[in-house]
């Protein structure tokens, strides 16, 4: 939730999404790598935090990405189904 507030303004005065998502998926796929280095239930506990992190940051681009690609004027958003998780 953090992650989200502050990766999603920080987007928005950049103006451009990829770089917020590409860095949070950076962030999610080396956490992957951290059960390898350390097998324990800590290793699992600090993986887990980074992952959440990296998500946090990957959503709000995720979200503004989708709501960039709609066509105007059309009704709902394909984000939302994501939001909710349908």
């Amino acid at each position: 939730m953090v992650t989200r507030i502050i990766a999603g303004p920080i987007s928005d005065r950049m103006g451009r999404r990829k770089p917020i998502v590409l860095v949070a998926g950076l962030v999610m796929a080396a956490s992957l790598v951290i059960p390898w280095v350390l097998p324990t239930a800590s290793g699992v506990i600090l993986m887990a935090a980074f992952l959440g992190i990296g998500f946090g940051a990957y959503q709000p681009g995720y979200t503004g990405k989708l709501q960039g690609m709609r066509r105007p004027g059309s009704r709902g958003c394909p984000a939302t189904c994501d939001d909710v998780g349908a």
